[in-house]
């Protein structure tokens, strides 16, 4: 009979070994997905966890105790399971600590992200729910033997943790979606896994505390990270086709706006305003950060002024900034301040805007054109590209090295040309020969302050519920001809290429609407 109970206290003791958990696509509810598609998009995961207090908390109405669960390996867990499914084209754990979301959108962008999901924990616990059966059988074994009670998982307890899951968009910071969350695991735990003490078998339950929860909490820990993550990859899966659809929220605009002011050369005239016009452009065309206002606070906003717009450093940020993150769908838009003008090239006329260290000596290779813009941002497929340019007083970069090889009108349909062939939308301050004019002593170009406020008063001129940047132009062309009339000078932006069709905000409400009745 001793011998008996011995062998069957062993083999309640294996019982109550903690397996290593299964591989979560392993499991039924992931299997039953059957095949998950892709969606377009990568994704880094961060898993945001309550810290336990110190001293811990007293035990809830319920009899559970906060814990703190392993958040940083949760998020590897999750990352690795989402980049195993295939439900999205790359997945990864963000490194570093939690943060307010700017902070956390900026890592995910930086690391060239197209979302960010975030596990947010409210609220983790470990609770005692009671003796199982195994403890009948067990009082024997310990009034037999002892010792070998101690490995019978005789006690059950539970892991839960509730919160959300929320997808923001790296670009803006927006939240695309966000549903509840929650994972919970309860199994026969024994008496090393819970807690060790003398009482063993017969210690009650009201002695349960903080520090039995947390030798309970890393006993379930794994088995608690296993079923988190098949919840998630459930609940996301599920939902796949919604967050498809509306991949819209997730179509982005880039914006890089340059300002050169002062060249590097003092042979080079300063171009009046070009900082404020970026600086103010980079607000209007920029989206609203979330949690961080309007314009360049969102990661998909750069602006370069003066020595930051050097040659080379313009066409990293074309090519990073835009480039590299332009996908189908998405709109960039370069606006440009500063001097510009057109060279002969053997394809024809080549417009091209002078960075902050252009050589007059050298200025056809220390230019960028457009042909050179469009190649480096290398738009895909359903995606677009946009260039507003204002240049400065006098409307060409200095003579020595770039004469007008064209007469306006030649050099109107070169451009246009051109355009078509790169699929840039160019939208430009005026003409050939006419320059652009400022406005209050040179603080603002006409051009870039009409556009401006354009941009915030959204025209909706075909009436469709949305103002594209091609309207807001429209608009802007109109006042800028307009205050140069009444100045006694001639200023007609012009544009080329395709319309762009970049949403740029919805039309302002009518005179009374939305108000009371």
């Amino acid at each position: 009979m001793r011998a008996l109970l011995l062998l069957g206290g062993l083999g309640l003791a294996g019982a109550g070994c903690a397996s290593v958990p299964a591989d979560p696509l392993a499991d039924p509810r992931i299997e039953a997905l059957g095949h998950v598609g892709t969606l377009p998009w990568t994704v880094a995961v961060l898993v945001e966890a309550p810290v336990e207090t110190a001293p811990p908390e007293p035990s809830a109405g319920d009899g559970s105790v906060p814990v703190a669960p392993d958040a940083e390996a949760l998020g590897r867990d999750l990352a690795d399971a989402l980049a195993r499914l295939g439900l999205l084209r790359a997945a990864r754990a963000l490194p570093g600590a939690p943060a307010p979301l700017p902070e956390l959108v900026a890592r995910a962008w930086d690391g060239g992200d197209d979302l960010l999901l975030r596990v947010e924990i409210r609220s983790a616990r470990v609770a005692y729910l009671g003796r199982n059966l195994w403890w009948i059988p067990n009082i024997l074994l310990w009034l037999q033997f002892w010792f070998p009670s101690f490995w019978v998982p005789d006690e059950d307890f539970s892991y839960e943790i509730e919160g959300d899951l929320a997808l923001h968009a790296a670009a803006t910071g927006a939240c695309l979606h966000r549903r509840p969350f929650s994972a919970r695991v309860a199994r026969g735990l024994d008496d090393f896994e819970r807690g060790w003490d003398l009482l063993g078998v017969f210690r009650p339950g009201f002695l349960f505390g903080p520090g039995n929860a947390r030798a309970a909490a890393e006993a379930l820990e794994a088995e608690m990270r296993r079923e988190a993550v098949v919840v998630a990859l459930e609940k996301l899966a599920r939902e796949a086709p919604e967050l498809a659809a509306r991949g819209g929220g997730l179509q982005k605009t880039l914006v890089l706006a340059v300002g050169v002011e002062r060249y590097r050369d003092p042979a080079i005239p300063p171009a009046a305003g070009a900082a404020r016009d970026a600086q103010a452009l980079a607000r209007a065309l920029g989206p609203s950060m979330a949690g961080s206002g309007p314009g360049p606070g969102a990661p998909s906003v750069r602006l370069a002024l003066d020595a930051e717009a050097t040659a080379d450093g313009l066409r990293r940020l074309l090519r990073d900034h835009i480039g590299r993150r332009l996908r189908p769908g998405d709109r960039a838009v370069l606006f440009f301040a500063g001097r510009a003008g057109v060279v002969a090239d053997p394809a024809g006329p080549e417009l091209v805007l002078a960075p902050h260290d252009l050589d007059p000596a050298d200025a056809r290779r220390g230019c960028l054109g457009l042909s050179e813009i469009a190649r480096l941002v290398s738009a895909p497929a359903g995606s677009s590209l946009a260039l507003v340019l204002d240049a400065g007083p006098g409307g060409s970069v200095p003579d020595r090295g770039l004469p007008h090889p064209a007469p306006p009108g030649d050099l109107d349909a070169a451009l246009a040309s051109a355009a078509d062939r790169a699929g840039v939308s160019l939208l430009l301050a005026g003409g050939v020969g006419e320059g652009a004019a400022t406005l209050g002593g040179g603080e603002r170009g006409l051009f870039s302050a009409s556009l401006e406020r354009a941009l915030r008063a959204a025209p909706d001129a075909d009436g469709n519920g949305t103002s594209t940047l091609h309207e807001a132009f429209l608009r802007a062309r109109e006042r800028t001809m307009l205050v140069a009339l009444l100045e006694g000078r001639s200023q007609t932006p012009r544009h080329f290429g395709p319309p762009s069709d970049l949403v740029v905000g919805p039309p302002p409400p009518r005179p009374g609407a939305g108000g009371k009745g």
